[in-house]
């Protein structure tokens, strides 16, 4: 049996599913469906394609282009194998069907990258079987035995390989060389992983505190002082390098977001394997501190928006508040003028008023005009626009008092 389908058809699968799990349900090698999609000349999606898709992120499909030349659209797959009909072209002897055409392998990195080498120098100079610290600038920062510094090498070869080849650059600072997967500036780090194991002391540890132990009996017979600070420290544990490597994204695990941070050798996958996977995880948090970056600037605006608006709501009760302190003084004013009135006129209507009466009704009959004269237009108005107290836009101090023509 075969599965026969279009160029396009085969184009709308690749991008819709991924290429593993179309190889399952054709019953293929992922890299056999790999080559056929590279021979027809049907794009793949790039590295990040898949993350961002599951994030609901916008994501660019590379259109179909034209078939090779001597190739047809249609595509036959028969299961457990991939045979590439050709509508034109020559067979190959022997053979029942049409040749199969060249296909165009992925380059892989088959020497030490340039800036890894410097990595590799500085680790080979290390003891044999000790883990030591490479980092630095022009360097990587590594961890690993000198036993491992080929392949430590290679990794990083194989990963900055293919961080170039998302058009990404791995710049150069104080603390080492790093990964900028789109502009967003990363640390990364491999290490050489450790196994616990009981430490067994050495003849000269042994013979050490037998030394520490004779000193002490002998003190104790004379009767001295003696103190076990100085006792030899002999370790209970030994951490073993096992060869195994681990690179971790320098990625903050308070994050939230579901970025993949370590990469490590296990029981059938190796650490050069993973690249694909570990780019996809650079892709990611390239989005993600991207979407960081924009959801921070979007909640500031709305910070500072909501600041804005407590603050004027803040400033016109301030205004509302001195207007209202304005209307109280004139209001008090009235009460003083119509209680003078009062006063004045119970007064008068006693009778023909005459001395010192007459002069004092005189007085309150003046003072009550001239306190009304404080609620005259003219005077209202001076007060009113010394402070701008009915501009909506105004911002009055509270030591202001706006019932004086000035402070």
């Amino acid at each position: 049996m075969s599965i026969k389908l279009t160029r396009q058809a085969l184009y709308d699968r690749v991008w819709e599913t991924p290429l593993k799990y179309l190889a399952q349900e054709f019953g293929l090698d992922p890299v056999r469906l790999s080559k056929c999609c590279v021979a027809y000349a049907i794009p793949k999606p790039g590295y990040g394609y898949w993350t961002l898709r599951e994030m609901a992120k916008p994501v660019v499909k590379t259109p179909l282009g034209p078939p090779p030349a001597g190739l047809g659209d249609l595509i036959d797959i028969p299961q457990g194998y991939i045979k590439l009909s050709r509508m034109a072209g020559k067979k190959s002897k022997g053979a029942q069907g049409p040749a199969e055409p060249e296909v165009a392998k992925v380059p892989e990195p088959t020497s030490i990258h340039r800036l890894a080498q410097k990595t590799l120098e500085k680790l080979a100079k290390g003891k044999a079987g000790e883990l030591l610290q490479v980092k630095g600038r022009g360097l990587f920062t590594v961890t690993a035995t000198p036993g491992q510094a080929e392949r430590v090498a290679m990794v990083l070869s194989c990963l900055v390989t293919a961080v170039e080849a998302q058009g990404w650059r791995v710049p150069s600072g104080e603390g080492g060389l790093r990964l900028e997967p789109d502009g967003e500036v990363l640390d990364f780090s491999i290490t050489e992983q450790t196994d616990k194991v009981k430490h067994e002391p050495s003849e000269a540890e042994q013979a050490a505190l037998r030394r520490h132990e004779e000193a002490k009996q002998r003190a104790v017979r004379m009767g001295k002082w003696f103190s076990d600070w100085d006792r030899p420290k002999i370790p209970e544990w030994d951490w073993i390098p096992n060869g195994h490597l681990v690179l971790a994204l320098g990625i903050s695990a308070y994050r939230q977001d579901s970025v993949r941070r370590t990469f490590r050798d296990g029981k059938t996958q190796r650490l050069e394997g993973l690249v694909d996977r570990i780019i996809d995880s650079l892709a990611a948090y390239a989005v993600s501190e991207k979407d960081g970056r924009v959801r921070r600037e979007r909640d500031r605006l709305e910070a500072a928006e909501r600041e804005k608006r407590r603050q004027e709501a803040q400033r016109q009760q301030e205004l509302d508040n001195k207007r209202y302190e304005f209307l109280q003084a004139q209001a008090k004013r009235l009460d003083r003028a119509l209680e003078v009135e009062r006063v004045i006129e119970t007064i008068a209507a006693q009778g023909e008023a005459e001395g010192a009466v007459a002069a004092f009704i005189d007085w309150g009959r003046q003072l009550a005009r001239d306190i009304r004269a404080n609620l005259s237009f003219d005077v209202l108005t001076k007060k009113l626009e010394r402070h701008g107290l009915m501009n909506d836009d105004a911002q009055i101090g509270s030591w202001v008092d706006v019932d004086k023509l000035g402070y």
